[in-house]
């Protein structure tokens, strides 16, 4: 159903819920060898979804029954464990803002969402300690993403040895098969996949002060192909089809990125 800009609550919120609590729907995604969630608004799939027998049946069909899962922008979104799912009307959260306070509320900056994270609905193997984000260069996002891991960090949903965000250009498509190699799908190579990982705490993450991270993190920046043969290894995150480069930030800004040697 469709519920505009605005949270799904009240009677919309109780009426989604108990379809999501339907047997009909439970055995229809237990039965499913594929799972794909459209692009939307990610914030509006968890408060319908958390904690329904829709939850609990992707759950099982991806853990148990290796049923494949996807989607596309919000899609792909709720597919993580840990979700950026920010409530209210406004537009998206921008990574200058979001720099410049990394708690930023919604509305705190007029027409733009905050950053708010919550425990996504669904169990998917090797999604536990990852966030999302899509959009990245067509939206300027990089500089939030590192926000999104920053707060991960910083409020103590993940430790910083298994935080990691996975970030998608519009037109590549991020696949990860049983073993955790991730292959990098698109039509151009000027499209990519963006794997990063914390090398330390954040230096200061706090409300009303911009972010300070000098020792920084890790990007992998993989070019997409037809033939997806650019690939990384989730469990490792090593590649060879790309330079770790280095990302830091100071002041706010977020730093060139220098290659690792």
């Amino acid at each position: 159903e469709a519920f505009g800009n605005d949270n799904v609550s009240g009677a919309n919120l109780a009426r989604a819920r108990a379809l999501a609590d339907t047997p009909y729907v439970d055995a229809a995604v237990r039965n499913a060898e594929v799972i794909f969630i459209a692009g939307g608004n990610q914030t509006k799939y968890l408060d319908v979804w958390q904690g329904t027998a829709l939850a609990r049946a992707v759950s099982w069909a991806t853990t148990t029954k290796r049923a494949a899962i996807g989607g596309t922008s919000a899609g792909m979104h709720i597919v993580a464990k840990v979700v950026h799912a920010p409530a209210g009307s406004g537009s998206s959260l921008r990574s200058a803002d979001a720099l410049a306070d990394p708690y930023l509320a919604r509305n705190e900056v007029r027409g733009s969402l905050g950053v708010e994270l919550a425990e996504g609905p669904f169990e998917v193997p090797l999604m536990e300690d990852v966030v999302v984000d899509s959009h990245l260069t067509e939206r300027d996002r990089l500089g939030r993403s590192v926000v999104l891991l920053a707060r991960v960090l910083q409020d103590g949903q993940r430790p910083l040895d298994r935080a990691r965000l996975i970030g998608c250009d519009e037109d590549a498509a991020v696949v990860v098969d049983g073993r955790g190699v991730a292959r990098v799908f698109g039509a151009r190579e000027a499209d990519a996949a963006y794997f990063i990982k914390p090398e330390s705490m954040p230096d200061v993450c706090s409300d009303n002060t911009p972010l300070e991270w000098r020792d920084g993190l890790t990007l992998l920046r993989v070019g997409a192909t037809r033939e997806g043969r650019n690939t990384v290894d989730l469990r490792s995150w090593q590649t060879s089809a790309a330079s770790p480069q280095r990302m830091s930030v100071v002041g706010g800004e977020l730093q060139t990125k220098v290659q690792l040697p």
